[in-house]
């Protein structure tokens, strides 16, 4: 699992080699320091690391390292990859045939955000659709792309993607 903390450390010099140290310790891989300067409360200075850690069991042994070493942890939260989605749907498309589209997906997928621009043109046949999302899992992409070619032949729209988020 992928986790971001805000830690704040002693201002002194060694205190980030001593807040670091310890995820090595439990095998953890770090992705991202900041030392922000600017976070300074009383005599302690704000770090944000991002960092891949296996389990709860290893990250239960890293809080444990860090309170030995004066280390405060003030906000922990998860990383999530997102991959993008974009479609453009042409023809006889109505806001029944999206939320409907759009349900079908959900239950198929890790569809985490979608948006929906929708031009309401007079001609029932001449509308159009934008589509974009995003989904949590990159196997979903392939899933969503087989899904939408299926569907909107099925219905006998125009489909058009747009880039993918790999």
């Amino acid at each position: 699992m992928r986790l971001n903390v805000d830690l704040q450390l002693r201002d002194i010099p060694g205190e980030l080699i001593n807040a670091l140290e310890p995820l090595s310790e439990v095998d953890a891989n770090i992705a991202g320091v900041v030392h922000h300067h600017d976070w300074v409360k009383g005599d302690r200075i704000g770090v944000n690391i991002t960092f891949d850690i296996c389990n709860q069991k290893q990250l239960d042994l890293l809080l444990a390292k860090w309170k030995q070493c004066g280390v405060e942890v003030v906000r922990m939260g998860s990383v999530f990859k997102t991959y993008d989605v974009e479609y453009v749907l042409v023809g006889p498309v109505s806001p029944t045939i999206l939320e409907n589209l759009l349900d079908e997906v959900k239950t198929m997928t890790s569809l985490a955000s979608v948006d929906i621009k929708y031009t309401a043109s007079q001609d029932f046949q001449r509308r159009a659709a934008y589509v974009s999302g995003t989904v949590l899992e990159e196997s979903d992409l392939d899933v969503i792309d087989e899904f939408f070619h299926r569907r909107t032949d099925e219905i006998g729209l125009l489909l058009i993607r747009g880039g993918v988020g790999r």
